[in-house]
C-alpha cells in the first residue's frame, strides 16, 4: 500500500504485485467456468475409458492360489462385528441403535464362469452356508465378493423343510423342479470373519455334509417317462386357441397332422375330447374333421391340439417300441422297464428298454410303460397307440 492527497485528503491505493526476492509477481486472475462450458466439458469427456486400477495385493493373502474365482484367499475382515447392540432410544424415544437382522445359515445363487460367456447368465449354481456366527446378510455377501440380492438368509427350519423351485431344470409338465435346501451342498465357514476358502463358482466346489446327502447338480428324480416307435412320425402341436362345431375342429395350423392320428388336448381352455379322438379327414388348411366329436364343443383361446400317427401294421406284423424317457441329465435316466402291449401281442409285456413285438390279430392297442430308477417310477399309456388292420 502506498498513501496519496486528493484535495489534503489522504487515499489508498492498492497494488496487484508483491516483491519477492526483488522480483514482481503478479497474480492472475481466478477463472470461473460458465455452466455452458462446464456442460461441454462432461460432454467432451463422457466417452473417456475410465482408469483400470489392479486390485491392491493387500486384498489377498499373498502367495495363496484358489478361493473365489481362483483370484486368492482374501485377507480376513476384522472388522466384522461378533455381537450388536440392542435397540436404545433416546429420552424423546427416538431410535439409537437397530439390531440388524442376522442368520447362520445363507442359501446363494451365482452363475458358473466355467460356462461359455453366451450362456453364463443362464446356468446357475447354488450353495449353503453355515456360518460361524450368527451375521447379517451384507456381512455374508461381502465374505463371498457376491452381490447380496444374491444371499438370502434362511433359518434351520427352513433348511430342514423347504425348498425352491430351479430356474433351469423341469420336470415332466414343465413346471420348476422343486429343490429342498438340504439337498444342495452345505457350505461351513472355517476361519472367523472371512469366507473366502470357499471356491464358489465351480461345479466340484467342496463340500461338507452335515447329517445329509449332498449332491452336485441335478437332483435325481424318478423317470420322465415317455416312449415311441421306429419309423414314427414326428407328432403333432397346434397353436393355442382350437376351436369345433360338431365334428370339424379348427386350428391356427394343420402342418404335421395325418389322416388316422389319435388326438387329445394338451394345454386345455373350455373343451374336452375322448380319449379315441381321430382324424378322418384334413379338410383345409386351418380344419379338419375327427370321430368321435369332441365331448365338449371346443371354445376359448388356451385349446392346444395335439397327436401322434399310431403304429399302424397288418396281422402278423411287428413294432419296434422306443424307450424315449429323459436321459440327460443321468439323474433322471431309468434303469428298469416294464411294458404292457395289450392282449394277443406276442410278447405281452417286456422287460428290456427297446422291445420288438408282433401282433396277431386286428384292433387298436393301447401301450404302457413304467419307466423306474432308485428315486421311484413313472408309467406313460398311450390309447389306440397300434392300429392292427389289413
Amino acid at each position: 500500500m502506498r498513501e496519496g492527497r486528493t484535495n489534503g485528503t489522504p487515499i489508498r491505493i492498492r497494488q496487484s504485485a508483491q516483491i519477492v526476492d526483488d522480483a514482481v509477481e503478479i497474480k492472475a486472475p481466478k477463472i470461473t467456468k460458465t455452466p455452458r462450458q462446464l456442460n461441454n466439458q462432461l460432454i467432451a469427456l463422457k466417452d473417456t475409458i475410465p482408469e483400470l486400477r489392479n486390485v491392491p495385493s493387500t486384498s489377498f493373502v499373498p502367495g495363496t492360489t484358489g478361493g473365489i474365482f481362483n483370484a486368492g484367499y482374501i485377507a480376513p475382515r476384522v472388522e466384522i462385528p461378533q455381537a450388536y447392540p440392542e435397540t436404545s432410544t433416546t429420552v424423546k424415544n427416538y431410535p439409537l441403535f437397530i439390531s440388524p437382522s442376522v442368520s447362520d445359515y445363507f442359501f446363494i445363487q451365482y452363475n458358473n464362469p466355467g460356462i461359455a460367456a453366451s450362456v453364463e447368465g443362464i446356468l446357475k449354481s447354488f450353495a449353503v452356508i453355515k456360518t460361524l456366527s450368527s451375521v447379517t446378510v451384507k456381512d455374508c455377501s461381502e465374505m463371498l465378493r457376491l452381490h447380496y440380492t444374491n444371499v438370502i438368509a434362511i433359518t434351520k427350519t427352513q433348511y430342514d423343510n423347504d425348498s425352491f423351485s430351479h430356474p433351469k431344470y423341469l420336470n415332466d409338465s414343465n413346471l420348476p423342479l422343486s429343490i429342498r435346501y438340504a439337498e444342495i451342498p452345505i457350505i461351513k465357514q472355517k476361519t472367523p470373519g472371512r469366507l473366502d476358502n470357499i471356491p464358489l463358482g465351480y461345479p466340484d466346489f467342496d463340500s461338507t455334509p452335515d447329517g445329509i446327502t449332498t449332491r452336485v447338480g441335478p437332483v435325481p428324480t424318478a423317470p420322465y417317462t415317455d416312449f415311441s416307435y421306429a419309423g414314427s412320425t414326428a407328432g403333432y402341436t397346434s397353436k393355442p386357441g382350437a376351436t369345433s362345431a360338431g365334428s370339424t375342429i379348427y386350428v391356427t395350423t394343420t402342418t404335421g397332422l395325418f389322416n388316422g392320428m389319435y388326438i387329445s388336448i394338451g394345454i386345455q381352455g373350455i373343451g374336452t375330447l375322448s380319449p379315441n379322438t381321430k382324424v378322418i379327414s384334413i379338410g383345409g388348411i386351418k380344419q379338419f374333421t375327427v370321430s368321435p366329436s369332441p365331448i365338449v364343443p371346443l371354445s376359448g383361446t388356451n385349446n392346444v391340439i395335439t397327436g401322434t400317427l399310431p403304429a399302424a401294421i397288418v396281422p402278423g406284423g411287428t413294432v419296434a417300441f422306443i424307450d424315449t424317457s429323459v436321459a440327460n441329465p443321468w439323474q433322471f435316466a431309468p434303469t428298469g422297464w416294464v411294458w404292457n402291449f395289450g392282449p394277443s401281442a406276442s410278447p405281452t409285456g417286456s422287460t428290456i428298454r427297446n422291445p420288438i413285438v408282433a401282433y396277431g390279430t386286428t384292433g387298436s392297442y393301447t401301450v404302457t410303460l413304467t419307466a423306474s430308477n432308485a428315486s421311484g417310477s413313472t408309467t406313460k399309456t398311450k390309447t389306440n397307440f397300434v392300429i392292427v388292420t389289413y
